[in-house]
Protein backbone atom coordinates (compact mmCIF):
# COMPACT_ATOMS: atom_id res chain seq x y z
CA UNK A 1 0.00 0.00 0.00
CA UNK A 2 1.17 3.32 -0.56
CA UNK A 3 2.05 5.04 2.73
CA UNK A 4 3.89 8.05 4.09
CA UNK A 5 4.91 9.59 7.25
CA UNK A 6 3.80 12.76 8.45
CA UNK A 7 7.27 14.39 9.33
CA UNK A 8 6.82 17.89 10.20
CA UNK A 9 4.81 21.40 9.39
CA UNK A 10 4.81 24.89 9.65
CA UNK A 11 2.45 27.56 9.44
CA UNK A 12 3.49 30.65 10.05
CA UNK A 13 3.07 32.65 13.06
CA UNK A 14 0.57 35.63 11.83
CA UNK A 15 -2.06 32.65 10.38
CA UNK A 16 -1.90 30.29 13.60
CA UNK A 17 -5.48 29.60 14.32
CA UNK A 18 -7.05 29.66 10.94
CA UNK A 19 -7.06 26.37 10.29
CA UNK A 20 -4.10 26.00 7.57
CA UNK A 21 -2.86 23.26 9.96
CA UNK A 22 -6.01 21.22 9.27
CA UNK A 23 -5.71 22.04 6.12
CA UNK A 24 -2.53 21.01 5.33
CA UNK A 25 -2.79 17.60 7.44
CA UNK A 26 -5.70 16.98 5.17
CA UNK A 27 -4.02 17.26 1.98
CA UNK A 28 -1.19 15.25 2.92
CA UNK A 29 -3.61 12.16 4.08
CA UNK A 30 -5.42 12.63 0.70
CA UNK A 31 -1.80 11.44 -0.75
CA UNK A 32 -1.36 8.27 0.05
CA UNK A 33 -3.83 5.57 1.22
CA UNK A 34 -2.14 5.04 4.61
CA UNK A 35 -0.87 8.41 6.67
CA UNK A 36 1.73 7.53 9.61
CA UNK A 37 3.17 9.32 12.40
CA UNK A 38 5.05 8.66 15.13
CA UNK A 39 6.63 10.36 17.68
CA UNK A 40 4.08 13.87 17.73
CA UNK A 41 4.59 16.64 19.91
CA UNK A 42 1.32 17.40 21.46
CA UNK A 43 -0.94 20.10 19.05
CA UNK A 44 0.02 17.61 16.06
CA UNK A 45 -1.27 14.43 18.09
CA UNK A 46 -4.63 16.55 18.79
CA UNK A 47 -4.93 17.20 15.41
CA UNK A 48 -4.30 13.42 14.09
CA UNK A 49 -7.04 12.84 16.78
CA UNK A 50 -9.24 15.51 15.65
CA UNK A 51 -8.89 13.98 11.43
CA UNK A 52 -9.67 10.47 12.77
CA UNK A 53 -6.33 8.49 13.41
CA UNK A 54 -6.24 5.55 15.15
CA UNK A 55 -4.12 5.79 18.13
CA UNK A 56 -1.80 2.59 18.32
CA UNK A 57 -0.50 3.83 21.95
CA UNK A 58 3.40 4.79 22.50
CA UNK A 59 6.48 2.82 20.69
CA UNK A 60 7.96 0.63 23.50
CA UNK A 61 11.55 1.77 24.40
CA UNK A 62 13.57 -0.53 25.97
CA UNK A 63 17.31 -0.78 27.46
CA UNK A 64 20.29 -2.80 28.67
CA UNK A 65 23.01 -1.92 30.94
CA UNK A 66 26.56 -2.62 29.79
CA UNK A 67 28.45 -0.25 32.13
CA UNK A 68 26.46 0.55 35.54
CA UNK A 69 29.62 2.12 36.74
CA UNK A 70 29.53 4.94 33.75
CA UNK A 71 25.52 4.83 34.64
CA UNK A 72 25.97 5.65 38.14
CA UNK A 73 28.99 7.68 37.84
CA UNK A 74 27.00 10.09 35.51
CA UNK A 75 23.85 9.61 37.85
CA UNK A 76 24.86 10.30 41.34
CA UNK A 77 29.47 11.32 40.81
CA UNK A 78 32.23 9.26 40.75
CA UNK A 79 32.30 7.36 43.86
CA UNK A 80 28.86 5.49 43.29
CA UNK A 81 30.17 4.76 39.93
CA UNK A 82 33.10 2.98 41.05
CA UNK A 83 30.98 1.11 43.92
CA UNK A 84 28.67 -0.11 40.56
CA UNK A 85 31.39 -0.63 38.34
CA UNK A 86 31.79 -4.99 39.22
CA UNK A 87 28.18 -5.47 38.05
CA UNK A 88 29.58 -4.93 34.66
CA UNK A 89 31.48 -8.86 35.71
CA UNK A 90 28.47 -10.00 37.42
CA UNK A 91 26.44 -8.74 34.16
CA UNK A 92 28.48 -10.58 32.03
CA UNK A 93 28.24 -13.78 33.41
CA UNK A 94 24.40 -13.54 33.47
CA UNK A 95 24.25 -12.71 29.98
CA UNK A 96 26.83 -15.49 29.04
CA UNK A 97 24.66 -18.06 31.39
CA UNK A 98 21.72 -17.10 29.63
CA UNK A 99 23.14 -17.62 26.20
CA UNK A 100 23.83 -20.93 27.27
CA UNK A 101 20.86 -22.25 28.43
CA UNK A 102 18.79 -20.58 25.07
CA UNK A 103 16.93 -23.70 23.66
CA UNK A 104 18.99 -25.37 20.64
CA UNK A 105 18.91 -23.59 17.01
CA UNK A 106 15.72 -26.05 15.76
CA UNK A 107 17.86 -25.52 11.99
CA UNK A 108 20.86 -25.04 10.88
CA UNK A 109 23.57 -22.43 12.47
CA UNK A 110 23.04 -18.75 11.82
CA UNK A 111 26.32 -17.04 10.51
CA UNK A 112 26.65 -12.78 10.96
CA UNK A 113 28.44 -11.22 9.69
CA UNK A 114 29.72 -7.61 8.10
CA UNK A 115 26.96 -6.38 5.57
CA UNK A 116 28.64 -6.29 2.10
CA UNK A 117 26.78 -5.32 -0.97
CA UNK A 118 22.73 -4.48 -0.12
CA UNK A 119 21.45 -6.48 -3.82
CA UNK A 120 19.16 -8.66 -4.73
CA UNK A 121 18.99 -11.24 -1.61
CA UNK A 122 17.48 -7.79 0.56
CA UNK A 123 14.99 -7.88 -1.88
CA UNK A 124 14.28 -11.90 -1.83
CA UNK A 125 14.33 -11.62 2.44
CA UNK A 126 11.50 -8.81 2.15
CA UNK A 127 9.07 -10.75 -0.03
CA UNK A 128 9.59 -13.92 2.47
CA UNK A 129 9.33 -11.93 5.85
CA UNK A 130 7.00 -9.07 5.27
CA UNK A 131 3.94 -11.47 5.33
CA UNK A 132 4.68 -12.19 9.16
CA UNK A 133 4.22 -8.31 9.71
CA UNK A 134 0.58 -6.83 9.45
CA UNK A 135 2.44 -3.24 8.75
CA UNK A 136 5.62 -2.86 7.94
CA UNK A 137 7.83 0.00 6.01
CA UNK A 138 9.79 -1.83 2.54
CA UNK A 139 12.72 -2.92 3.92
CA UNK A 140 13.96 -4.10 0.16
CA UNK A 141 17.71 -3.54 -1.28
CA UNK A 142 16.79 0.29 -2.27
CA UNK A 143 15.46 1.15 0.78
CA UNK A 144 18.27 -0.29 3.30
CA UNK A 145 20.53 1.16 0.79
CA UNK A 146 18.98 4.85 0.54
CA UNK A 147 18.32 4.86 4.78
CA UNK A 148 21.16 3.54 5.90
CA UNK A 149 24.15 3.71 3.45
CA UNK A 150 23.62 6.86 1.53
CA UNK A 151 22.18 8.86 4.14
CA UNK A 152 24.86 11.82 4.44
CA UNK A 153 24.09 13.15 8.54
CA UNK A 154 24.83 9.10 10.15
CA UNK A 155 26.88 6.58 9.94
CA UNK A 156 25.41 3.33 10.68
CA UNK A 157 26.96 -0.19 10.89
CA UNK A 158 24.89 -3.07 9.69
CA UNK A 159 25.24 -6.87 10.29
CA UNK A 160 23.56 -9.59 8.62
CA UNK A 161 22.95 -13.05 9.53
CA UNK A 162 22.48 -16.12 6.97
CA UNK A 163 21.86 -19.59 7.14
CA UNK A 164 23.56 -21.57 4.83
CA UNK A 165 24.64 -18.56 2.49
CA UNK A 166 21.05 -17.20 2.44
CA UNK A 167 20.03 -13.75 4.20
CA UNK A 168 17.78 -14.09 6.98
CA UNK A 169 18.10 -10.68 8.82
CA UNK A 170 20.30 -7.85 9.18
CA UNK A 171 20.91 -5.27 12.46
CA UNK A 172 21.60 -1.77 11.75
CA UNK A 173 23.31 0.41 15.02
CA UNK A 174 25.02 3.04 15.81
CA UNK A 175 26.44 4.59 18.99
CA UNK A 176 27.37 7.99 20.29
CA UNK A 177 28.73 10.43 22.55
CA UNK A 178 25.50 11.93 24.69
CA UNK A 179 26.49 14.47 28.01
CA UNK A 180 29.41 12.68 28.69
CA UNK A 181 27.62 8.74 28.47
CA UNK A 182 28.17 6.76 25.41
CA UNK A 183 24.90 5.85 23.68
CA UNK A 184 24.27 2.92 21.69
CA UNK A 185 21.19 2.37 19.38
CA UNK A 186 19.83 -0.67 17.59
CA UNK A 187 18.11 1.41 14.98
CA UNK A 188 16.70 -1.54 12.59
CA UNK A 189 16.46 -5.44 13.70
CA UNK A 190 14.75 -7.05 10.68
CA UNK A 191 14.17 -11.13 10.39
CA UNK A 192 10.72 -13.09 9.90
CA UNK A 193 9.01 -12.91 12.97
CA UNK A 194 9.05 -16.36 13.69
CA UNK A 195 13.54 -16.27 13.33
CA UNK A 196 14.29 -16.50 17.32
CA UNK A 197 17.68 -17.60 15.71
CA UNK A 198 18.56 -15.19 13.56
CA UNK A 199 17.34 -12.96 16.09
CA UNK A 200 19.42 -13.91 18.86
CA UNK A 201 23.02 -14.21 16.46
CA UNK A 202 22.22 -10.25 15.34
CA UNK A 203 21.45 -9.23 19.17
CA UNK A 204 24.78 -11.57 20.38
CA UNK A 205 26.79 -9.31 18.04
CA UNK A 206 25.77 -6.34 18.14
CA UNK A 207 25.99 -6.50 22.05
CA UNK A 208 29.40 -7.37 21.69
CA UNK A 209 30.32 -4.68 19.50
CA UNK A 210 28.81 -2.38 21.66
CA UNK A 211 30.51 -3.72 24.90
CA UNK A 212 34.06 -3.36 22.56
CA UNK A 213 33.38 0.26 21.76
CA UNK A 214 32.47 1.30 25.41
CA UNK A 215 29.05 1.90 25.28
CA UNK A 216 27.12 1.99 28.62
CA UNK A 217 23.91 1.70 27.69
CA UNK A 218 22.00 0.21 24.42
CA UNK A 219 18.48 1.16 23.59
CA UNK A 220 15.66 0.58 21.40
CA UNK A 221 12.13 1.39 19.75
CA UNK A 222 10.23 -1.33 18.54
CA UNK A 223 6.30 -2.49 18.05
CA UNK A 224 7.34 -6.08 17.18
CA UNK A 225 6.57 -8.66 20.14
CA UNK A 226 8.63 -11.27 18.84
CA UNK A 227 11.38 -8.72 18.79
CA UNK A 228 10.64 -7.56 22.34
CA UNK A 229 11.09 -11.00 23.14
CA UNK A 230 14.26 -11.69 22.18
CA UNK A 231 15.45 -7.99 23.28
CA UNK A 232 14.32 -9.43 26.47
CA UNK A 233 16.37 -12.81 26.53
CA UNK A 234 19.30 -10.36 25.95
CA UNK A 235 18.78 -8.63 29.20
CA UNK A 236 16.74 -5.57 28.13
CA UNK A 237 14.09 -4.45 30.19
CA UNK A 238 11.77 -1.74 29.32
CA UNK A 239 11.72 2.08 30.19
CA UNK A 240 9.35 4.95 29.66
CA UNK A 241 8.28 5.34 26.45
CA UNK A 242 7.03 9.12 24.75
CA UNK A 243 6.23 8.30 21.30
CA UNK A 244 2.94 8.07 19.95
CA UNK A 245 2.15 5.83 16.72
CA UNK A 246 -0.70 7.01 14.88
CA UNK A 247 -2.21 6.10 11.70
CA UNK A 248 -5.03 6.71 9.20
CA UNK A 249 -6.41 4.80 6.15
CA UNK A 250 -7.68 7.11 3.53
CA UNK A 251 -10.72 5.10 2.71
CA UNK A 252 -9.26 1.25 2.86
CA UNK A 253 -10.16 -1.15 5.09
CA UNK A 254 -7.19 -1.86 7.42
CA UNK A 255 -7.79 -4.22 10.43
CA UNK A 256 -3.74 -3.51 11.27
CA UNK A 257 -4.61 -0.51 13.35
CA UNK A 258 -6.15 -2.57 16.22
CA UNK A 259 -2.92 -4.02 17.46
CA UNK A 260 0.86 -2.37 17.28
CA UNK A 261 2.59 -5.61 18.35
CA UNK A 262 1.99 -6.96 15.52
CA UNK A 263 3.79 -4.01 13.17
CA UNK A 264 7.56 -3.69 12.95
CA UNK A 265 8.41 0.50 13.80
CA UNK A 266 11.87 0.82 15.27
CA UNK A 267 13.62 3.70 16.14
CA UNK A 268 14.73 4.24 11.95
CA UNK A 269 11.49 4.59 10.84
CA UNK A 270 9.69 8.22 10.33
CA UNK A 271 12.27 10.78 11.23
CA UNK A 272 13.22 10.15 14.88
CA UNK A 273 17.01 8.97 14.00
CA UNK A 274 18.06 12.70 12.43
Amino acid sequence: MRAAWGIDYFVSPDAEGQGHSIALAKAWMQGADVALALGLAETSYLICKRLGFSDLGFVPFYQAILDPGAIAGKRYGKLAGRLAAPLIVAMRVSRAVAQAFRPAHQGPPVDVREAGDIGADYDALWETARTGYAACVRRDAGYVRWRYRETPHKQYAIVESRRRGVLTGFAVTRHEDYKGLRLGWIVDLFTAAGDGDSRDALLTTVMQRFEHAGVARVQVLCTSRPLVESLKRHGFFEGEAKGHLCARSNGIPFPAFTDAGHWHVVFGDGDWDR
